[in-house]
């Protein structure tokens, strides 16, 4: 619920349960986060028992056919903060993860069940978006079969407001790289790359090196297409992938399943 109050002669508006809604703040458009140019499905979406709840409500789980997802790089769908990073640890069920605040701090994208000792980013970082957190694993509580030597392999990729309690509140992380309607068991292509002047911020700042987009590399090489809001899929879904991976993350019992209306959300220019 939105409330509008006046202070000092001015009027701001305050959502009530859901965070704060800044007026006139711009917030970036995030993009898919996996590598330009390649498709993922999303094995689990929104809204679905007995993980995507809660606060989970939005996540949504991107993998690829057999085990090819395991080891390519996980990369930042926006701009943002590291404020946590786990190397190992079962982490609620998230295991290897990353957290990044975004949007003025009123924001979290968590990247969770990535390869141990994968993660290339560190709490206070600054990151950018196209810049590589680190590799899909399947580490936490996760389980399936399509991949066997790495079952259950994905990325569980979340959006969150920060209530005005310190909990996290679900975010409806659309548009993504221009999508919206995202469903399970559709194949999404990405257009996830960084900026010349971001590689050149990224590098200069240490800890990345440009290279491919497979395996433990930090960024796509490819080129990067237009996303396409008529035709979301480019190419047919597996159902062996869709049915047998499924992602454990528990919502926390202080989560909100509530969402920020986003009507009224401008997003600022690239």
């Amino acid at each position: 619920m939105m409330i509008n109050l006046p202070t000092m002669g001015k009027i701001i508006t305050v959502s009530i349960a859901v965070g704060i809604a800044i007026p006139g703040l711009c917030v970036a458009a995030l993009k898919l986060p996996y590598a330009t140019g390649t498709s993922f499905v999303v094995a689990q979406g929104y809204h679905t028992s007995p993980t995507h709840l809660g606060k989970d409500d939005y996540a949504i789980d991107f993998t690829e056919d057999g085990c090819e997802a395991y080891g390519k790089s996980a990369l930042a769908a926006v701009s943002g903060t590291v404020i946590f990073a786990s190397q190992a640890g079962y982490n609620g069920g998230y295991g290897t993860e990353a957290l990044v605040e975004f949007a003025s701090g009123t924001r979290i994208v968590r990247y969770a069940h990535l390869i141990p000792g994968s993660i290339v980013v560190v709490p206070g970082m600054k990151v950018l978006q196209g810049q590589r957190i680190g590799a899909i694993g399947n580490t936490g509580f996760v389980e399936g079969d399509t991949c066997v030597a790495h079952p259950g392999t994905h990325l569980h990729f979340a959006v969150y407001d920060i209530l005005a309690n310190g909990s996290y509140g679900a975010r409806d992380p659309e548009p993504l790289s221009g999508y919206v309607g995202i469903v399970a068991g559709t194949w999404y292509r990405s257009d996830n790359a960084p900026s010349s002047s971001q590689n050149e911020r990224i590098s200069s700042a240490g800890g990345a090196v440009r290279g491919t987009s497979t395996a433990i590399s930090p960024f796509p090489s490819s080129s990067s297409p237009a996303a396409s809001s008529s035709s979301p899929s480019d190419r047919s879904p597996s159902s062996s992938v869709t049915s047998s991976i499924v992602s454990f993350a528990p919502p926390s019992l202080t989560s909100s399943s509530s969402s920020t209306d986003d009507a009224d959300e401008e997003y600022c220019p690239e």
